[in-house]
């Protein structure tokens, strides 16, 4: 009978011990599951707020230009004239004077669109198309002021 007893004992022993094994397989298996979930929320939250940091820069970017263009659009006149160039004129104070065009000087430029008629350090700059204006009265880029 001693022999009986001692194999259900072993029996009951090798039992505890599978059991105690299969839990500490599931508790490693647990770990190294939450382990990569982690490191995959982490990877995730990283990735998002990279996004949300580029997005956050473009929507600043997008809102500064915003903000200076409606600066700059109020910086300039119908006729695109700097307001502070005219307003240092009243006073006498130019940077870069305006030369309005005469029979004399430009006639072709008499009152066409694309005059601008400043000077730059000893340079007139009479339009975009004719840097140093037409020869005759007749340019083929006049446009009338609306």
């Amino acid at each position: 009978m001693e022999d009986w007893q001692k194999d259900v004992w072993k029996l009951l022993e090798s039992t505890a011990d599978a059991i105690d094994r299969f839990f500490q397989d599931v508790s490693q298996e647990t770990i190294d599951v939450a382990e990569q979930v982690k490191n995959e929320i982490e990877s995730t939250l990283a990735q998002f707020l990279h996004n949300c940091q580029d997005f956050l820069e473009v929507a600043i970017d997008c809102e500064n230009e915003f903000f200076f263009s409606e600066r700059l659009d109020l910086l300039f006149n119908e006729d695109e004239d700097w307001i502070f160039q005219e307003s240092l004129e009243e006073f006498g104070l130019t940077f870069n004077p305006k030369i309005e065009p005469s029979l004399e000087t430009h006639p072709a430029c008499i009152g066409c669109r694309h005059y601008h008629g400043r000077v730059y350090g000893e340079n007139l700059l009479v339009c975009g198309m004719h840097p140093y204006g037409w020869d005759d009265r007749n340019c083929p880029d006049w446009e009338n002021i609306q």
